[in-house]
C-alpha cells in the first residue's frame, strides 16, 4: 500500500469532534502522523482506495469530491476497466 494523505504531526485537527475512547484512547492525538488515505492492490490484484475518513459526510465536503474523483480515475487507469457508478 501507497500512503496518498496523512494527518499531522502535531495536533491533526483544526476543528470537528474527535472523541476519545472512555479509557482516555483513540483520540485525535493518536491520530497524529497515521495515514488517512492509502492505495494499491488486493490479493487478488485488484485496485484498492481506502479513505480513513468519511469524504462524502453530509453530500458537502469542501475539497473532497476531487479525492474521491481522483480514487475512482486511479483505480480505473491501474485496472484497465471503465469507470462506472451505480
Amino acid at each position: 500500500m501507497t500512503v496518498e494523505q496523512s494527518y499531522a504531526a502535531g495536533d491533526p485537527l483544526v476543528s470537528g469532534h474527535w472523541r476519545p475512547n472512555p479509557d482516555g484512547t483513540g483520540g485525535q492525538d493518536a491520530a497524529a502522523g497515521q495515514a488517512a488515505v492509502v492505495s494499491g492492490r488486493d490479493e487478488r490484484g485488484a485496485a484498492v482506495v481506502l479513505f480513513g475518513t468519511e469524504p462524502l459526510f453530509r453530500n458537502h465536503p469542501k475539497g473532497l469530491f476531487p479525492q474521491v474523483a481522483r480514487a475512482l480515475y486511479w483505480s480505473a487507469a491501474v485496472t484497465g476497466s471503465p469507470v462506472t457508478t451505480r
